[in-house]
C-alpha cells in the first residue's frame, strides 16, 4: 500500500513539474486532466481497475509526449540559431515545419489522452473530473 501510495505521489509531482516543459509546445494549450483524476481518484471513486489501466496509460503517455515537447524545444532553438546565423530562408522554413508538425502531432496526443479518460471513466466521473479540473484552473487565476 505505501509503494502505491508513493508511486501515485511520484506521479502526480511529475505531472506537475514537469508542465513547464510543455508549455508553448501544442499548438492549442495542453488541457490536462490526467494529473487531476490521479490526483482525485477516491473523490472520483474509481476502481482498481480504472485506475491501474489510467496510471498505466498516464506512465505511457507521459513519456511519449516528453520526448516530443523535448524535440520541440530543441527545434525551436536550432530555428533560432540559424536565424542568428543568416541561414537560407528554405532551412528555417523547413526547420518550423517541424516544429509545428510536432505541436500539430502533440496537440491531437492531448486529444487521445481525453478521449481515452471519457471511455475508461464513467459519465459521471468524467463530469466531476472536468469540474475539479475547472476550479483548480480557476483558483490559478487568484
Amino acid at each position: 500500500m505505501l509503494r502505491k501510495i508513493a508511486l501515485l505521489t511520484l506521479t502526480v509531482l511529475s505531472f506537475s513539474f514537469s508542465y513547464e516543459l510543455y508549455k508553448g509546445a501544442f499548438l492549442v494549450d495542453r488541457v490536462l486532466l490526467l494529473p487531476f483524476v490521479l490526483e482525485y481518484s477516491s473523490v472520483l471513486g474509481l476502481s482498481p481497475q480504472q485506475e491501474r489501466k489510467i496510471k498505466d496509460y498516464a506512465l505511457r503517455h507521459e513519456r511519449e509526449i516528453e520526448k516530443r515537447a523535448k524535440l520541440v524545444r530543441y527545434l525551436e532553438i536550432e530555428a533560432k540559431r540559424r536565424m542568428l546565423e543568416g541561414a537560407a530562408p528554405e532551412e528555417i522554413k523547413e526547420l518550423l515545419t517541424d516544429v509545428m508538425l510536432l505541436k500539430r502531432e502533440l496537440s491531437l496526443k492531448n486529444a487521445e489522452c481525453l478521449r481515452f479518460l471519457k471511455k475508461t471513466l464513467t459519465q459521471e466521473q468524467f463530469r466531476m473530473l472536468k469540474d475539479i479540473a475547472l476550479i483548480r484552473l480557476l483558483e490559478e487565476f487568484k
